[in-house]
């Protein structure tokens, strides 16, 4: 499912609950690869990932300093290639998406997670291992609870960030 079917998520989901989806192009952004562009993508990700999508693509790996879009305009990338220097820089998007995959397995199950805090993604891995990424938009440190399934964990989130929990159950 391209980026302009996500308000349809939710009904294909519940009507189709064995449908196997996949989020297959993010929304492109503009060029800067800000911090700030990546708290909305991380919304974009909870949404598809809570609402059934087994997978999450990332639409361009690599662009140049430019960030221009084979298309002709800007967006952003996980990786920015200083074609002159010859080096390359990883983006915020990058992160965001390392922590996604260095902790949550193929074949992952999301579940549903409850607490003091909704901005959360969790999963359990087919180990039985329980993976939570937590966001926090304040910009102040939070101490937030979260549970997943019958395990609770209270949780100091520093400012503005993204943080990953990955727990045995109890």
């Amino acid at each position: 499912m391209q980026w302009a079917g996500k308000n349809a998520l939710p009904a294909i989901a519940r009507e189709f609950p064995s449908l196997t989806v996949f989020q297959s192009e993010q929304e492109c952004g503009d060029g800067k690869n800000t911090w700030s562009y990546t708290g909305y993508c991380w919304q974009l990700m909870k949404h598809y990932l809570r609402n059934g999508a087994r997978g999450w693509m990332y639409w361009n790996i690599a662009l140049d300093e430019e960030a221009q879009s084979t298309w002709g305009w800007p967006q952003n990338s996980l990786v920015t290639v200083d074609t002159k220097a010859r080096t390359f820089r990883y983006n915020h998007d990058y992160y965001l998406l390392k922590h996604l995959t260095h902790f949550v397995d193929i074949e992952a199950k999301a579940i549903d997670n409850k607490g003091s805090c909704d901005d959360a993604i969790s999963f359990l891995n087919p180990d039985g291992i329980l993976v939570a990424l937590i966001r926090n938009q304040q910009q102040h440190a939070q101490i937030v609870q979260l549970q997943m399934d019958a395990t609770t964990v209270a949780l100091d989130l520093p400012p503005d960030s993204v943080t990953t929990v990955s727990l045995k159950p109890a």
